[in-house]
């Protein structure tokens, strides 16, 4: 099936709104893995022949051709049973999710649960994606950008809601204290909210400026921060720790975090406080 990037799993999966694109630059096509010179297999080999090609490689899944055209793509686990060739085993395009290479990822997060996405680029397909490729900088990119938005609104309202005084003393107990009190004594120290880790500001935002936050968006809080860790350093496995699925659900969770503390900015934060 042909997708566009309004509905890239072709189903009731959740999706990013329309225009919320704005918050992410990243797109399909970082993620994806070019069909030329990709590793392909053709639908006339044998099961055997290919999964010893895919084990070799130590490739989970590969896209099939027929003819020089791509008629879809098989999984190693696919293979390792049953007999005849690879075109009884594959699952065809008419099965498989399609983008655009322009599509956002928030949109095709939904879609790589399948386990495999084909990218489209001009007339025709250009490359594919699957579960490991979110390990990829455009992937953690993608979610930094969402966390750190979550932060810098954090901070807005915080600094304009929370006395500097109740502030300072948070900060003092903070990891963020030695480089407090350092910037204090060389007079370089700015906005004192801001030496407030992200685990500090979610605790003061809902213990002193908002005491009636939604229960999901409560849920999603306290996983922020433990989140942050493993996008903010690339040792840390992503996709073994949060799979296709759960990021794709934390992905919606997360913009919906942004949008209801960031909204709060508008009640809050007077005019100018952020630089604007």
């Amino acid at each position: 099936m042909t997708l566009d990037a309004d509905d890239p799993a072709g189903t009731t999966a959740p999706s990013a709104p329309m225009g919320d694109d704005r918050f992410s630059p990243f797109v399909a096509s970082q993620l994806s893995t070019s069909l030329d010179g990709a590793v392909a297999l053709s639908a006339t080999e044998s099961r055997e022949a290919a999964l010893e090609r895919l084990e070799a490689a130590e490739f989970d899944q590969a896209p099939v051709q027929s003819g020089g055209d791509t008629v879809g793509w098989v999984h190693l686990r696919d293979l390792k049973t049953g007999d005849g060739t690879v075109a009884g085993h594959l699952t065809p395009l008419s099965r498989t999710p399609i983008v655009a290479a322009t599509t956002s990822l928030s949109r095709v997060l939904p879609a790589v649960q399948n386990g495999f996405v084909f990218t489209v680029h001009g007339a025709g397909l250009s490359g594919f994606i699957v579960p490991s490729d979110l390990e990829r900088h455009a992937m953690r990119g993608h979610f930094y950008l969402a966390i750190a938005e979550i932060e810098m609104c954090l901070t807005d309202v915080i600094g304009a809601a929370v006395p500097d005084k109740v502030i300072e003393e948070l900060v003092r107990k903070s990891p963020g204290a030695n480089r407090f009190k350092k910037a204090r004594k060389e007079g370089t120290d700015t906005r004192i909210v801001e030496y407030l880790d992200l685990r500090d500001l979610l605790n003061v935002y809902v213990s002193r400026v908002d005491q009636d936050v939604p229960g999901p968006i409560s849920e999603t809080m306290g996983e922020l921060p433990e989140f942050r860790n493993v996008i903010m350093h690339a040792t840390k496995p992503l996709v073994v720790e949060y799979p296709p699925g759960r990021l794709a659900d934390l992905d919606a969770r997360v913009r919906e975090v942004r949008d209801y503390v960031c909204k709060t900015v508008e009640n809050v934060a007077p005019r100018g406080w952020f630089g604007v």
